[in-house]
């Protein structure tokens, strides 16, 4: 039993020796172990591995364990073979797209570059130049993958987190022309390693959309290759063609897209970075105003159902579920309520003194955009049993908050406020007594997307008087300015340029 268990670990250790950065799924399929024996054998071995921060089932090799194997000066132009080799493998799988975590492509262009320092070591005696020539053009690209590192990111991906977002942005190529799914795809594949190529195809599809509308036709063309893309485990490629369907709002594709995230072979291949492209993408085709939408949000409640989820499905997908007629609101509120009492305790500037998180106002104003599309019914059922919890309190602040422009709460005068008894309240003496009632009003942000003609009124949300959400509505109320629609903002611009003229 001991030499079956030193040769699992030590078969163990050889593998995450030649890759160098391993999932512990991948490894287990290797040595035949389960991943739970191969994950107590890398604990036990902190010394030469090291799991990744942020990337939960990532390990990589321990710096230490790298630079305790450079110490080799003899020439072996077999190891040396081995070195460029493992390397060259890393580099492969970044210039294919395949790593879009910046941590990862970090730790794998590190290691790459390490292992290259050990291979010229082990032949810079040597005398074959095949070696010396197969080292240079490993070399030449781990260079130009350093290069791409230093570029901003593309603020496509966080224009399409927020829903309240006008998609703009300029490409190189001629905005009139029709957009070619084919050549934007070979373009963004050729550079595939560099993080933001992912969005190009996505791009062009925009700036041609500038010019000619959408074209209807390519949604089953994007159907077919998001699903074959997704069993040929080509994460980079499903990426591209989910923006591009996001950005041409083609929700008909949800279901291949929804189908290509929990395939075995995508999930197997894509980091948090990928999955949180996806559902970004997923996400958006349930914007209110999108022909369909109704598919991605049944798509949205689907992931979120089908297993336990966690922040980025709380931060992306939670709120597009809230349009799901299978949801259940008090349940779904109460979640979101807790996911952003998570997100504050790991975050020192978030929610101190019953404040919102400004980091997360996409969050809120998607979520505004879900609960203004379903009349604010969902909210004031889910607010019922959180009346005295801190939970509707840290709710409410993050949706009210003039910062995140979600929502904006109002007394609602008192000869219209119902005179009737709801939970042992008589509303009548309610008023007399000070208690107010609220209405609840879309800001200007999120009105433009759910009623964008419409004439905007302020909707009843009855709250039960002497709660602590009560209170805390009166505060906000009390604190906040009410949002000044857009012509009496520009009668007081003019009164004030006319007095300081």
């Amino acid at each position: 039993m001991r030499e079956s268990a030193k040769n699992g670990s030590s078969g163990v250790l050889d593998v995450a020796k030649e890759l160098g950065l391993f999932r512990v799924a991948d490894v287990a399929e290797l040595t035949g172990l389960s991943a739970r024996a191969v994950e107590k054998i890398l604990r036990d071995n902190k010394s030469l591995v090291e799991p990744v921060p942020g990337d939960d089932g990532i390990w990589r090799l321990a710096p230490e364990s790298l630079h305790s194997t450079s110490d080799r000066t003899d020439a072996d132009p077999k190891v040396a073979q081995d070195f460029i080799a493992t390397a060259g493998a890393s580099v492969k799988a970044l210039e294919r797209g395949m790593v879009q975590e910046a941590a990862l492509r970090k730790s794998m262009l590190s290691a790459a570059e390490q292992r290259m320092k050990l291979a010229r070591r082990s032949i810079q005696q040597g005398e074959s130049s095949e070696l010396h020539e197969q080292l240079a053009d490993a070399e030449r690209r781990v260079a130009k993958l350093r290069d791409y590192s230093f570029r901003a990111p593309d603020p496509l991906l966080s224009q399409l987190q927020d829903w309240t977002v006008k998609l703009e942005g300029s490409f190189s190529e001629n905005p009139s022309a029709l957009f070619d799914l084919d050549a934007s795809l070979r373009t963004a594949i050729e550079s595939a390693g560099d993080p933001s190529a992912v969005f190009w195809p996505a791009r062009a599809a925009l700036a041609a959309q500038r010019r000619h509308p959408t074209n209807q036709d390519l949604a089953p063309t994007l159907d077919h290759e998001i699903r074959k893309a997704a069993l040929d485990g080509d994460v980079f490629k499903v990426l591209a063609l989910a923006c591009i369907a996001a950005v041409s709002k083609l929700a008909t594709t949800s279901d291949a897209l929804m189908g290509a995230i929990t395939t075995r072979t995508f999930r197997s291949n894509a980091d948090r970075t990928a999955r949180r492209v996806a559902y970004t993408a997923l996400a958006s085709l349930a914007c209110p105003g999108i022909a369909e939408n109704q598919r991605a949000v049944e798509a949205c409640d689907y992931q979120i159902r089908r297993e336990s989820p966690g922040c980025d499905e709380m931060e992306l997908l939670a709120p597009a579920a809230l349009q799901s007629r299978r949801t259940d609101p008090v349940a779904a509120i109460a979640l979101i309520a807790r996911y952003l009492k998570w997100e504050s305790s790991r975050d020192h500037r978030g929610l101190q003194d019953r404040k919102s998180l400004p980091r997360l106002g996409h969050v809120a104003r998607n979520i505004a955009c879900s609960l203004d599309n379903c009349g604010y019914q969902q909210l004031e059922r889910a607010l019922a049993p959180l009346a005295e919890d801190e939970l509707g309190v840290l709710l409410i602040h993050h949706l009210s908050d003039y910062q995140n422009h979600a929502i904006e709460l109002r007394p609602r005068p008192p000869q219209l406020q119902s005179d009737r008894s709801q939970g042992g309240y008589d509303y009548e003496d309610d008023v007399l007594e000070g208690v107010r009632q609220f209405g609840a009003l879309a800001r200007s942000r999120v009105a433009k997307i759910t009623n964008p003609e419409g004439k905007r009124e302020y909707t009843y949300l009855w709250i039960k008087p002497r709660t602590r959400v009560a209170e805390a509505i009166a505060m906000i109320v009390t604190n906040q300015p009410p949002e000044l629609p857009r012509r009496e903002f520009t009668r007081l611009r003019r009164k004030w340029a006319h007095y300081n003229a």
